[in-house]
């Protein structure tokens, strides 16, 4: 690649980066929940797209094409985690309790990350970042009705574990109620 090209192929991504770079960050941080490993991800996202600009089908979509560079990273991750989780013994913290907004919003976030990485995936893409089906079905390279059954099941889960925190917390506040009365 000659000097000018290359200077074309930084500016170009340069200019990707402005326009997408925030967008990437939300999805990557729905998916890790870690702002540092967001960060991380998303430069990543960027120096691969630099290293692979040739492959990149001028006239797709670059937001699309970005979008896969992000996702393949993220699974990289993933896979990595789950050897590094396979060889080591976590204990679970207690779950949030309380009934206060902040409070609700954890639970939110805790039962969304509980879900498996295609269910946020597909849940980020439509709901937070406010992409069509069809976007979404591009980004993940699936089709758009894998996409909508997706989203049924992932709601669908989310709506279980949202339920049980709900009957849990319910529950833990009688408990405190009657130990408060005695």
């Amino acid at each position: 690649m000659s000097t000018t090209e290359s200077q074309f192929v930084r500016e170009a991504i340069e200019r990707l980066f402005h326009q997408y770079a925030n967008e990437l960050y939300r999805f990557a941080l729905h998916s890790f929940g870690d702002p540092s490993e967001t960060k991380d991800a998303v430069q990543e996202t960027f120096v691969r797209a630099l290293g692979a600009w040739t492959s990149f089908r001028q006239g797709s979509s670059a937001r699309t094409w970005l979008y896969q560079i992000l996702r393949h990273y993220l699974y990289d991750l993933f896979r990595r985690r789950q050897v590094q989780r396979a060889f080591s013994f976590l204990t679970a913290g207690e779950p949030r309790q309380g009934c206060t907004f902040i409070d609700s919003t954890m639970e939110l976030r805790d039962a969304i990350a509980s879900l498996p990485v295609t269910y946020r995936q597909v849940l980020t893409l439509r709901f937070v970042q406010d992409l069509t089906v069809s976007e979404v079905a591009d980004i993940l390279g699936w089709s758009e009705s894998k996409v909508r059954l997706t989203q049924h099941r992932a709601t669908k889960k989310l709506r279980v574990l949202l339920d049980e925190t709900e009957s849990r917390n319910s529950k833990q506040q009688r408990k405190r109620g009657e130990a408060g009365g005695t």
